[in-house]
């Protein structure tokens, strides 16, 4: 009998390894996607020169993978061809075990 509760504690055990692993292995490649797209919206901006239409389409394309994203332009004086900028995107994590409802932020500059 006592071979049996070990048994049951022991499977108990590695399926409580397994969930916690899975969640922790999830929520890094969530992290990390976040951090790719942002990063690659970054890049396209800085690439077209700050155009609208680039703009316009990271945030669309954004939003089908359930991003939030928010890009601040600016501009140094008068000059047209300085900017600068700032972009946000807020994101849920495909399997969070502890809190479903928690947002996460990533930010980057743009020059």
């Amino acid at each position: 009998m006592e071979s049996v509760v070990k048994g049951f504690v022991g499977l108990f055990c590695m399926v409580a390894v397994v969930v916690l692993g899975y969640g922790v292995v999830s929520m890094a490649m969530s992290n990390r996607m976040a951090d790719t797209y942002i990063d690659d919206c970054v890049n396209k901006i800085e690439n077209s020169m700050y155009s609208d239409a680039v703009i316009n389409e990271c945030k669309e394309a954004a939003k089908e993978r359930g991003y939030d994203l928010d890009v601040n332009i600016y501009r140094r004086g008068d000059i047209d061809t300085l900017r600068y900028g700032l972009i946000k995107m807020e994101y849920h994590n495909a399997y969070d075990l502890f809190d479903g409802n928690r947002t996460y932020m990533v930010s980057r500059n743009i020059y």
